[in-house]
């Protein structure tokens, strides 16, 4: 069987905007709560940015650098779109502060992968020209009419760093408050029913992958668990503070040691927690979200906590935080716009599928 995520496509959220530095300490909860949560949120996106984009195994890695509107996002989802009507899996990673922008994509069927290497992902190639390949789209900038805007862009970029300094803030009291309501799940009837549709015979070498599937952005809170088909997702309904965690922990554990690949879903505000799980060898999909299922667990939570409203007014402010964050980078792209030549782009698109190609040859055996 094949070892990666078996779907035409799967859509995933890269976790680099959504908190990216350390925060303001919003005045909703105990200050040293807050610090806390922040620190562990950093240390876990750091961490996933590098396991889940970099770390893709690939045979090569395409990185884009450049100022904003230099084109990466579009050249991304070009490739992404070629990719796949040649027939390869590909995974698009949206950024977490603009979902309409991919941050990178994965041709799972390749083993390559092209990744925005501009700030707050800022990406050096490791192995550059032997497996790397850096694609600098700056050069094709009219520097000299850009200086003239030095003062207003950096103007805008301390004021949008701001901005998301003040969101991560109100997005990790939002999860203090929520993890202060932890009811407790008794999964056994979800646990034995899914776990006999494991295979019977344990075998080990199952592969294990993490990513993001949702997020805390500009639009509010965006998931792609809907893409998954209703036939193979099984929910499990969830108060306020509930989550399918342990659940998930223990049926990916079984998979696994019976040989399956497994893939968790992080949750967005608490990393360490798993939100989705997808078996892609059965197929199945199992999630905590009030998505279309073909089968639903009920009534697994003692108790059962609504939606208190300042969880509800943080998350608002946070978005409100993100939505002044984007029209700041709107301004500064349009600032860049003008200055472009996009019609280079042309050439490096060539040597994108230049390189894939001779890359799917060798993956053939031609």
């Amino acid at each position: 069987m094949n070892n990666r995520i078996d779907k035409e496509r799967i859509h995933l959220m890269s976790p680099c905007a959504t908190v990216c530095a350390a925060a303001e300490i919003a005045p909703v909860v105990e200050e040293s709560v807050l610090r806390a949560v922040i620190e562990k949120v950093l240390r876990a996106h750091a961490i996933l940015c590098c396991r889940v984009i970099l770390d893709a195994d690939g045979e090569a890695r395409f990185a884009p650098n450049g100022a904003p509107v230099v084109g990466k996002s579009g050249l991304m989802r070009r490739v992404a779109g070629r990719q796949r009507a040649a027939g390869h899996a590909v995974s698009l990673f949206s950024c977490s502060s603009d979902p309409d922008s991919p941050d990178g994509i994965v041709d799972e069927t390749l083993d390559v992968a092209m990744l925005d290497a501009t700030s707050p992902h800022a990406y050096d190639p490791l192995l550059p020209g032997a497996r790397d390949i850096l694609l600098n789209l700056g050069e094709f900038l009219d520097c000299d009419a850009l200086s003239g805007d030095v003062s207003r862009l950096e103007e805008l970029r301390a004021r949008t760093a701001e901005c998301f300094r003040n969101a991560c803030a109100y997005l990790t009291a939002a999860e203090a408050i929520r993890s202060a309501v932890r009811p407790a799940g008794d999964f056994r009837k979800p646990e034995n029913d899914l776990k006999a549709l494991l295979p019977d015979e344990a075998r080990p070498g199952g592969r294990e992958r993490r990513f993001f599937l949702g997020a805390h952005t500009c639009m509010g809170y965006v998931s792609f668990a809907g893409d998954f088909a209703r036939e193979i997702t099984v929910r499990v309904a969830c108060p306020f503070g509930g989550s399918p965690d342990a659940l998930l922990r223990a049926l990916g554990a079984e998979a696994r040691a019976r040989g399956l690949d497994v893939v968790y879903f992080l949750d967005p505000l608490s990393p360490e927690t798993y939100a989705q799980l997808y078996l892609p060898q059965l197929p199945l999909f199992i999630t905590g979200e009030r998505v279309p299922a073909a089968r639903v667990y009920d009534g697994l939570f003692a108790d059962s906590t609504s939606t208190p409203p300042e969880y509800e007014a943080v998350l608002n402010r946070a978005y409100g935080c993100l939505r002044a964050a984007k029209a700041l980078h709107d301004e500064t792209e349009a600032r860049y716009i003008p200055r472009m030549d996009f019609s280079a782009l042309v050439d490096v698109e060539s040597r994108v599928y230049k390189e894939m190609d001779a890359l799917a040859r060798s993956v053939a055996g031609l």
